[in-house]
């Protein structure tokens, strides 16, 4: 067999092969529309089934909504009476209450002008007791302002008495002194007594020196030997009317002077900006 008829040979046995698959193919898809068409009259079957109790449960539905819209349209035009009949009453309800205010109106009113009398009493009592109180107050001031002045009396007396008893003691200290400077040979005249400080002059501390125990020893005042202060003159220390030392001159200039502490108040230590005076 010659080449050619070796490849029509083949050739057909391709194509039979190809018819093959292709008849095949038909008969296979033949099938499988009539098993679809199958399924889709079944389902056509149940959907018209479901549709055919859908218009039965619709028809239902819309006779009950036609019930239920007429038992509606009763209850509204019910509820429309009721409605007018509640706004009649309260119609009625507001000129009974616009009456009730009007009687609040008047009685608040009177309430209010009866409250201003009582205001008013109220504030004549209280200004009637405030001047009792004053004039009562001002009988204890009088009363403690006496009292005061009889301590203070009874204090300058006792004080008067040990100033004298301490003058006598002082007297007869000297008399002893001077007898006993006859005796050892020496002058009893006094020396020079030494210029008191004036009594006018009055400043303030400008600051203040403390030692070791925390307590003042040295003063800084703001007067000196222009205001006519010397060595040894003594000044008044006091804060506020309350006496709070003693201080003795030891070096001055122009406008200030250094003082040392004599004596102090168990009141409180001396302080920068505390009274300093000769007067007393």
């Amino acid at each position: 067999m010659s080449f050619v008829g070796k490849l029509l040979v083949v050739l057909q046995v391709v194509l039979s092969v190809c018819f093959m698959a292709f008849a095949g193919a038909v008969f296979a898809t033949h099938t499988n529309w009539k098993q679809e068409n199958a399924a889709t009259q079944a389902k056509l079957d149940s959907k018209t089934s479901q549709m055919t109790a859908l218009q039965n449960r619709y028809e239902q539905l819309d006779a009950e909504t036609e019930k239920l819209t007429a038992e509606l349209e009763k209850e509204r035009d019910t509820l429309v009476a009721e409605v007018q009949n509640l706004t009649n009453e309260n119609n009625q309800y507001k000129a009974r209450q616009n009456d009730h205010e009007n009687h609040a109106n008047v009685a608040q009113e009177q309430t209010r002008i009866a409250l201003k009398h009582a205001e008013n009493r109220t504030n004549e009592a209280v200004t009637l007791r405030k001047e009792n109180k004053q004039i009562t107050d001002s009988r204890h001031e009088e009363l403690k302002e006496r009292l005061r002045l009889e301590v203070a009396l009874t204090a300058e007396k006792e004080k008067t008495a040990l100033l004298n008893e301490t003058l006598k003691n002082q007297l007869r200290d000297i008399a002893q002194l001077k007898s006993a400077l006859r005796r050892a040979g020496l002058s009893d005249t006094p020396g020079p007594i030494a210029q008191a400080p004036p009594q006018d002059v009055d400043g303030r501390v400008k600051r203040v020196k403390k030692n070791r125990r925390g307590t003042v020893d040295l003063v800084e005042v703001n007067i000196g030997s222009d205001d006519g202060l010397i060595k040894g003159h003594t000044l008044t220390v006091y804060r506020g009317g309350k006496y709070l030392g003693e201080l003795r001159i030891v070096e001055t200039s122009t406008d200030m002077a250094v003082a040392e502490v004599l004596s102090t108040a168990k009141i409180g230590l001396i302080q920068e900006g505390d009274n300093v005076t000769t007067k007393l």
